[in-house]
């Protein structure tokens, strides 16, 4: 059961992967998708960011705003896939860190990310006022 119900308005991400695609139109923002089987297996959002060289060791930064993997494909490499073409965009990009935050109760995704040699390197807290 997802402890955190309140924090999905729409679960299904076939939906959302087409607002992505729409707003991806920018050098900011990066949308891949992954097929298996000729159908849409996933797709992962990438974000691209440029801080104040002064205040930051690696002031071009990439941030992966969502993933999602169909259920029925899940442990099939799709994930991996994805990350993986991250990974060739950024390094085409000339950008040295990749971030992503991931829910606390998603342990295959912890997992994941950790198998492909993510660190922690922050907590992100989160408080509901009502």
């Amino acid at each position: 059961m997802n402890p955190f119900p309140m924090s999905f308005k729409n679960r299904h991400w076939r939906g959302k992967l087409n607002i992505f695609k729409k707003v991806s139109q920018t050098k900011k923002i990066l949308v891949l998708q992954a097929e298996l089987k000729g159908q849409i297996a996933g797709y992962v959002v990438v974000y691209f960011n440029t801080y104040p060289e002064q205040y930051f060791q690696f002031p071009k930064r990439a941030f992966i705003g969502s993933i999602g993997v169909d259920e029925n494909c899940r442990g099939q490499g799709v994930g991996k896939a994805l990350l993986s073409g991250v990974e060739e965009e950024i390094k085409r990009r000339d950008i040295s860190v990749i971030e992503i935050d991931v829910y606390t109760f998603n342990n295959a995704a912890e997992k994941l990310y950790d198998n492909l040699g993510y660190q922690d390197t922050k907590h992100y807290k989160r408080k509901f006022i009502k």
